[in-house]
């Protein structure tokens, strides 16, 4: 009578059809199905067997009681709008192997505060953690060439961002409205699309390690304190100029 919870084909989960608090889903199952438990309200907690290999679209999306999930060694995919508007959600563990981390893949996860990306990532899509609110720090794993549109769009909380050397571009809006205070572009970025860091009211400084890339429209728009800073540098350098003209 359990498994006839769980609608299994060819070891993929299509769909969870039970009302229970916490799910422990079916050792022969390696692939969890897309919207497999799309906006299940009931669930507070799923443990995965430890054969599973991805995760599809939606498959948790809207699960608003969610908040504790494992996810197995064997992951290497987690699809888009995986997890997304899981308000309950404070915490996950990506393991090691995971390759790719689709676009919303925890978009809108309000309470996600613990994140660690695996040093594995070589995808992470457009919007993949875009406002979520508790998220203070994060370190983008060497792997990744492109900080995608929207990544971290909205985050209102995260003060501490590591980009590393590798990536080549930053996407619209990337990190628009986050609380950063400094931020430093590897030498190997050449392009900042548009609003990229717009509405950062609490940046102070950008350092660049190499040559200044090409900016799209408003990148630093609505950052008074960079401004304020930039005007002040521009003022000092002036006033050496100046000494050593009379001096």
């Amino acid at each position: 009578m359990e498994n006839l919870k769980f609608d299994i084909q060819n070891g993929v989960l299509l769909h969870y059809n039970g009302d229970e608090k916490k799910v422990i889903v079916p050792d022969n199952v390696i692939i969890i199905g897309d919207k497999a438990f799309y906006h299940n309200e009931n669930i507070i907690s799923v443990k995965l067997p430890e054969g599973v290999k991805s995760i599809g679209a939606e498959a948790f999306a809207h699960c608003y009681s969610l908040k504790i999930i494992n996810l197995p060694d064997c992951v290497i995919k987690i699809d888009h709008g995986a997890f997304y508007a899981d308000k309950s959600l404070k915490s996950i563990n990506l393991p090691n192997n995971i390759e790719e981390i689709g676009w919303n893949a925890f978009g809108c996860c309000f309470k996600l505060k613990s994140v660690t990306l695996p040093p594995n990532l070589k995808k992470l899509g457009a919007g993949a953690f875009s406002s979520c609110n508790s998220i203070r720090s994060i370190v983008i794993p060497d792997g990744i060439d492109k900080i995608e549109a929207d990544l971290f769009n909205d985050c209102k909380n995260l003060r501490k961002v590591h980009i590393p050397e590798g990536v080549t571009s930053i996407g619209m809006r990337a990190f628009r409205c986050c609380r950063l205070r400094k931020i430093t572009i590897p030498s190997t970025v050449k392009e900042i699309e548009e609003h990229a860091f717009v509405g950062c009211k609490k940046l102070l400084v950008v350092f660049f390690k190499g040559s200044k890339p090409s900016f799209g429209k408003d990148v630093f728009a609505n950052t008074p304190y960079l401004i304020w800073w930039f005007y002040l540098f521009l003022f000092l350098v002036l006033i050496i100029i100046v000494a050593l003209l009379l001096f």
